[in-house]
């Protein structure tokens, strides 16, 4: 499986999990066991994993890089895949951050609203710049 359908298959994870508002191992599980076609790999889970561990500083973070929407008031598939690519730009030192922000624009526009990949876009730039400022 295809680096981007794993993305898409964690995005449609984190969405689910997000409306049921339950990140445990109990739901990973049971969506994981429902998708067949999901093959699991490392990154899958390892990412899972990042945005579990770390979900109230991907949310805070995310808050501090949207200008006028806080997640509590973002589109669910919109805050997926902002979740899912700030856990990698944060966190996955192995993926290198333009990807994160490219893939995360791939799936807003496969996804979500015609404006959401240019909110995305943004948001995540703004993000990109705070943690190369952290790292210097």
């Amino acid at each position: 499986m295809a680096r981007s359908e794993e993305r898409e298959n964690l995005m449609k994870m984190i969405y689910q999990m997000s409306l049921q508002n339950d990140f445990s191992e109990e739901s990973y599980e049971k969506f994981t066991e429902l998708q067949v076609e999901i093959n699991i790999t490392k990154y899958f889970s390892k990412t899972y994993e990042l945005i579990r561990e770390n979900l109230a500083d991907i949310d805070s973070f995310i808050n501090e890089c949207s200008v006028k929407w806080k997640t509590t008031r973002m589109p669910a598939v919109d805050l997926a895949i902002l979740r899912l690519a700030v856990a990698e730009m944060k966190f996955a030192k192995d993926i290198p951050v333009s990807v994160s922000i490219n893939e995360a624009v791939n799936l807003a526009k496969a996804y979500s609203t015609e404006n959401s990949s240019r909110f995305i876009n943004g948001v995540l730039g703004k993000v990109a710049k705070e943690i190369e400022n952290a790292q210097a």
